[in-house]
């Protein structure tokens, strides 16, 4: 009995393997597919749909770094994913090993040679290879990846709304070859995908991004354009601390000195002064920073006003002092020889008023000078925000 089941273990192992082998040989490797199917392809003429119309092109972009953001433009990296339908390219029929195959000669494959064509800079990323990959389904579908290294225009958009402004980069997508009487193209279900957290660039934040496809008429026919756009938003919060909250210190600096008294003279002046030169620099270089560096802008009235405020701190003090100071001088002698020059206790009566109220006057010139400051600040961040 258990001799029968042996043979029957056995016959069954071999006709099993047999069937194996048989599968095995029936399959084709990538090689044999790759060079059946390009045998008679034209990689010049461009696939056209089973019904005729032109080939549909689906783009997806997905956006892997981004490096640098400034007033002019943008550098980033990113995958541009294509996928499209070719008939000639079906290999089902040849009973593949596999599902897919690996094109490793790119240039053997018709593509719709898509551009950026505002772009900057644009050059397929290279480290340690090119980055260049093509994948052919069984079924006849095309699927490229290619990484590319990228520089955008970018404009600048209400500007004279610091820190409130927005900066948008831009390029536009298109076949440099193929008008839409060959080629239809149209964005996939994830037209733009972000592979990692965007960080806060030069002070600006990623907000949103928008991706639109439009039909355009040229003398040689109709193309499809894709324009994609990055909207930038300052950081609001991080621009108040470095413009503002500085200037509103210099400018409270320099009303500290309306307290001092008029015997501080020179400590008033040296902070006043200091005052209103931080102020100077302070404009130059956020101005620098800001877009549109020669245009009107909302903070550089903020800025002039500031400095009107620290300069009336120093026209205050020139005229305390010389209502005080003034009086009669006389030569009195002694016993070396010299003869210094003193001011006399006598004058006039409105130099004597002048002098005895004179510390009252600063108090009440300081309170006037932070009233009027914290007004002027309430005025300008309500028409700011309402702008």
């Amino acid at each position: 009995m258990w001799q029968t089941l042996l043979k029957a273990l056995v016959l069954s192992v071999v006709l099993s393997a047999g069937v194996v082998e048989s599968q095995s040989e029936a399959c084709r490797n990538e090689n044999d597919i790759v060079n059946q199917i390009l045998l008679s392809y034209d990689k010049k003429t461009a696939p056209r749909e089973a019904s005729g119309g032109p080939v549909k092109i689906e783009v997806e972009l997905w956006v892997q770094d981004i490096y640098e953001l400034d007033v002019n433009d943008l550098e980033l990296d990113l995958y541009v994913s294509t996928t499209w339908n070719d008939e000639r390219l079906r290999y089902a029929h040849l009973k593949p090993c596999h599902r897919e195959v690996t094109l490793t000669d790119g240039a053997a494959l018709w593509t719709p040679e898509l551009s950026f064509i505002d772009s900057k800079k644009t050059e397929v990323y290279s480290t340690p290879t090119v980055n260049d990959f093509k994948l052919i389904y069984a079924s006849g579908k095309v699927w490229t990846n290619q990484r590319l290294r990228m520089k955008i225009p970018c404009s600048f958009h209400s500007t004279f709304r610091f820190p409130f402004d927005e900066i948008e980069c831009s390029t536009n997508l298109q076949s440099i070859r193929y008008g839409n009487r060959d080629v239809m193209l149209g964005w996939g279900n994830e037209p733009l995908k972000m592979l990692k957290e965007v960080p806060s660039l030069s002070g600006f934040f990623l907000t949103n991004h928008t991706t639109i496809r439009n039909a355009v008429q040229y003398p040689a026919g109709q193309w499809t354009e894709m324009p994609v756009t990055l909207h930038f938003h300052r950081n609001t919060m991080a621009a108040f601390l470095y413009t503002f909250v500085p200037a509103i210190l210099a400018v409270f600096t320099a009303g500290i000195t309306f307290f001092l008294g008029r015997k501080s003279s020179v400590a008033r002046a040296i902070l006043a002064a200091s005052s209103l030169f931080f102020l100077i620099y302070l404009t130059k270089e956020v101005g620098r920073e800001a877009p549109g560096y020669y245009s009107f802008k909302m903070i550089d009235i903020y800025f002039f006003v500031c400095i009107l405020f620290v300069l009336s701190a120093l026209v205050e003090l020139a005229l305390a002092n010389g209502c005080s100071n003034r009086g009669h001088y006389q030569l009195n002698g002694s016993s070396d020889g010299f003869k210094p020059l003193t001011q006399s206790e006598t004058g006039n009566r409105p130099v004597r008023f002048c002098r005895r109220h004179c510390g009252k006057f600063d108090v009440s010139a300081g309170v006037l000078y932070f009233g009027l400051f914290v007004g002027w600040n309430v005025v300008y961040f309500l028409v700011l925000i309402t702008l």
